[in-house]
């Protein structure tokens, strides 16, 4: 009876905190130090976007590298990031691109590469902007971490160099990220980040550690994680529910986003006839007749995000979300504005910092460059609460 009766007890422990969470969030005042982390450095990372990239999706073997790594991203990108009323910035890494790292083989640094970094990190402090060092591997990275011990003793060295030439860098605005969505299963990746999380803070005294869930450390990832007995970490999570719609028209990933198009926000059987029209195929049309069934409404992502926050409360951690956004190539305008007002909102009722994805990326963009000129969405400045520069 006891071993029944201890899941339910822990979901009614749950469902409580999450009744109270806007309320404990939102009178709660800020600690002076959360689980070992500075409050002075959680008020660095309340809004910010992430830079892909600049130290990612780099052409390998390009000559041209050193010279990308120095002026993909300048002062005048990250003051007009400062000017909108962002103050952090994530910076993901792949590991293969810049440093020639692959986890099948021991790690070397470059020294020219991490110089270009800690060049990269300087600027954006001077600036007034936070950074997340983003470790952004491949999909064959993290197969190799999934299948190989070996591989993950490579990846804790790396982690070991990497934070050890950074640690000369200013640790209330510079965080370590362990790694990006492992895609691990907990047996796996769990052991691997406690190992990591110890390993750093030898290598880095001081340096506050950005840790995700296994798996895709999306909002239920994190809610089956246990916080580690270790001071000075942040707990991150990516948030696109519904993927559905975020990721609509993307041509990676899931088969059946690619058959859909112009997906209404809110959603309900009654407005997406038009958008079954559209879709393509039998998954497709299926799709989104689910998609208008599941009633999509900011209210629902709302409480997903409460779930979230109470499980913060309880365990007394910080939390993150290092990713949330919504591809438009092939969306509703309104409803895209309509998704990111939604969650940044329910995000900061919570006093969750966010990051959105991504800064200039196609499709996803807060901002697009045109002949050197770069310009922001407007309906992406509204949407987020940022600061109209127009």
């Amino acid at each position: 009876m006891k071993l029944r009766l201890a899941p339910l007890f822990a979901a009614c422990t749950l469902a409580f905190a999450t009744c109270l969470a806007s309320l404990a969030s939102a009178r709660t005042p800020l600690a002076t130090n959360i689980a070992g982390v500075p409050a002075r450095r959680l008020a660095h990372l309340t809004r910010g976007v992430n830079l892909s990239g600049w130290f990612n999706y780099i052409w390998r073997g390009d000559p041209h590298t050193g010279r990308h790594l120095r002026h993909f991203i300048g002062p005048r990108d990250l003051q007009l990031l400062h000017r909108l009323g962002l103050n952090c910035v994530r910076l993901p890494i792949d590991p293969l691109d810049v440093f020639n790292f692959s986890p099948t083989h021991r790690p070397h640094l470059p020294r020219r590469r991490v110089a270009d970094l800690i060049a990269a990190l300087s600027l954006a402090n001077k600036n007034h902007l936070a950074v997340m060092v983003d470790i952004h591997p491949d999909r064959q990275f993290t197969r190799d971490l999934k299948t190989s011990a070996t591989a993950r003793k490579h990846f804790v060295q790396f982690w070991k160099r990497l934070s050890a030439a950074l640690k000369g860098t200013n640790p209330a605005m510079v965080f370590f990220e362990l790694l990006n969505e492992p895609n691990l299963n907990p047996p796996t990746w769990y052991p691997l980040e406690i190992n990591l999380i110890r390993t750093i803070q030898r290598s880095a005294p001081g340096f506050t550690i950005v840790a995700p869930a296994a798996r895709w450390d999306n909002p239920k990832d994190i809610l089956r994680m246990q916080p580690w007995p270790v001071q000075n970490v942040i707990y991150t999570f990516h948030f696109y529910t519904p993927h559905l719609l975020t990721q609509q028209g993307a041509n990676w990933g899931y088969r059946g986003w690619m058959d859909i198009s112009r997906l209404p926000f809110p959603s309900n059987p009654q407005v997406v006839g038009a958008a079954i029209k559209l879709a393509t195929g039998k998954l497709g049309v299926s799709e989104v007749m689910q998609y208008g069934r599941r009633r999509w409404t900011p209210a629902k992502l709302a409480d997903i995000i409460a779930r979230v926050a109470a499980w913060r409360n309880i365990h007394r951690v910080p939390v993150l979300c290092g990713e949330f956004g919504v591809l438009r190539t092939v969306s509703l305008p309104g409803a895209c504005s309509h998704w990111l007002t939604a969650v940044r909102t329910a995000l900061e009722a919570h006093r969750i910092g966010w990051l959105l994805w991504d800064y200039q990326s196609a499709g996803y963009g807060l901002c697009s460059r045109k002949y050197g000129h770069i310009q922001p969405d407007a309906a992406w400045v509204k949407a987020l609460g940022l600061r109209s520069l127009q």
